[in-house]
């Protein structure tokens, strides 16, 4: 692999991670006493894993992205052109005027994924929280950017209405990472032990999460 280019971030986190975004383009997150060299030496342990999923992003996304098309649940969903005014979803299609400018349908579709994310997310949550043997006090639907869902000391839950972009298995993992909070308000070894138990292959659901949020901070930027 030739040498990678990245954009790199520095902050008070305590570990070093690589995101690997819809366009391809690398991006290193790292604590910010971390001397370069470090860095450069993780970059060079992970370059075939950042070979392997920049070609799965470059597969998967589209670098030119149409605004006319919108993931949703995991799947591309084109916006065709709509008899009246407004915009519609048909649970296949969303649909929305010829003549509407980019930003104003994209805040359009903004608003109509929150209402989406009330009406299916908050339902899967309390079905979950069920079968888990848990009783949320309160479950509520937000506008965060990169936080997907956070469970507060009280048990009450939130999550992004940006998850709506997100494959149903991947959506399922958020929520169940947010439930265990109830139990383990961490991310010790029993936190996740409570997180593998229920969805073994959590990690590549992460992953998947990473490349969603890659996409959205491409289209809603």
């Amino acid at each position: 692999m030739k040498e990678t280019r990245y954009t790199l971030i520095r902050s008070d986190r305590k570990t070093t991670a690589i995101r690997v975004l819809t366009d391809g383009s690398v991006e290193i997150r790292a604590p910010g006493h971390l001397p370069l060299r470090e860095i450069e030496r993780f970059l060079e342990e992970k370059k075939d894993w950042i070979e392997k999923h920049r070609q799965i992003m470059l597969d998967r996304y589209p670098t030119d992205l149409d605004p006319r098309k919108i993931m949703y649940r995991g799947y591309w969903k084109d916006i065709r052109p709509a008899a009246e005014d407004g915009l519609f979803f048909d649970g296949e299609f969303f649909y929305a005027p010829v003549d509407w400018e980019e930003d104003f349908l994209k805040n359009a579709l903004q608003e109509m994924m929150k209402k989406l994310a009330k009406k299916e997310l908050i339902p899967l949550v309390h079905m979950m929280a069920s079968e888990m043997g848990l009783t949320p006090a309160r479950i509520t639907i937000t506008g965060a950017k990169t936080k997907w869902g956070s469970c507060s000391n009280g048990k009450n839950l939130s999550f992004s209405w940006r998850l709506m972009a997100a494959p149903q298995d991947v959506i399922e993992y958020v929520i169940c990472h947010e439930l265990c909070h109830m139990t383990e308000m961490n991310h010790s070894s029993r936190f996740w032990a409570l997180v593998e138990k229920r969805i073994p292959d959590w990690r590549q659901k992460r992953e998947r999460l990473a490349a969603v949020q890659s996409w959205l901070d491409a289209y809603y930027r």
